[in-house]
């Protein structure tokens, strides 16, 4: 009996701490996804402003004589606008990988606490048949 009590408070314990990871890695899943709705926002404004400029440069090309050194700027600002872009994708894909970790680990964990459920339901059913017992050995 004593063996399973301490079998038992060794897999709470360890439970606690399955326990606790998980909600670690649910805060850092959190935090990911609030960085992803930040660069997703950012990625829209850099659309707009993309769009915004394509339009402008559509104008300017009218009056490309008169407006030569204009374009020239702006074709600046597109280069920087397109970097930002590819850094920004940069960082989605290792967000992504990010994430895909993270659910691995999820997964992995998910299983060690079905398992540990498992045993809990095996000690639990166990402990019930000692007190059964130890109930008809009293009477």
């Amino acid at each position: 009996m004593e063996r399973l009590n301490d079998e038992m408070e060794r897999l709470n314990g360890k439970m606690e701490r399955l326990n606790g990871k998980m909600e670690r890695l649910n805060g850092k899943m959190e935090r990911l996804n609030d960085e992803m709705e930040r660069l997703n926002g950012k990625m829209e404004r850099l659309n707009d402003e993309m769009e915004r400029l394509n339009g402008k440069m559509e104008r300017l090309n009218d009056e490309m004589e008169r407006l030569n050194g204009k374009m020239e700027r702006l074709n600046g600002k597109m280069e920087r606008l397109n970097g930002e872009m590819e850094r920004l994708n940069d960082e989605m894909e290792r967000l992504n990988g990010k994430m895909e970790r993270l659910n691995d680990e999820m997964e992995r964990l998910n299983g060690k606490m079905e398992r540990l459920n498992g045993k809990m339901e095996r000690l639990n059913g166990e402990m019930e048949r000692c007190g059964g017992e130890s109930g008809q050995l009293d009477g």
